[in-house]
């Protein structure tokens, strides 16, 4: 049995119509940054502290190198400096706009090298 060009026209525009309509679910998604920016911030934006500093200590255990830490910190357009003996103070911008920044900093204890503990703090500098 042969299929008139019409019906053929139609079984193809149907194919073609259904291969569409299924490409939205087999598209790739993330919401890999969502899921994290949640994680990390509270719904007013601000820094979970409590969050961030487990996020970090679990990266950057005792016995780290420092580092690591200042890579991570430089990656986030930050800085690090020493502190005090023995402690390393980093810093980097989250947000800012005319006349503000919101900083996140992280002090480190640091011997050898290696990062004994970490402290984070959220704050801001304004004019």
């Amino acid at each position: 049995m042969r299929l008139s060009d019409r019906a053929l026209r139609i079984l193809a525009l149907a194919v073609i119509g259904l291969s569409m309509s299924s490409c939205a679910y087999l598209q790739e998604w993330d919401k890999s940054r969502d899921v994290a920016y949640d994680t990390l911030f509270n719904p007013d934006r601000r820094l979970n502290v409590p969050a961030y500093s487990a996020a970090i200590a679990a990266r950057f255990p005792p016995g780290s190198p420092a580092q690591a830490l200042e890579d991570y910190v430089k990656s986030q357009s930050g800085s690090c400096h020493p502190k005090e003996t023995s402690k390393l103070w980093c810093d980097f911008p989250v947000r800012g706009g005319f006349c503000y920044a919101v900083l996140i900093g992280i002090e480190a204890s640091v011997k050898a090298g290696a990062i004994e503990s970490t402290t984070v703090i959220f704050g801001g500098l304004g004019c």
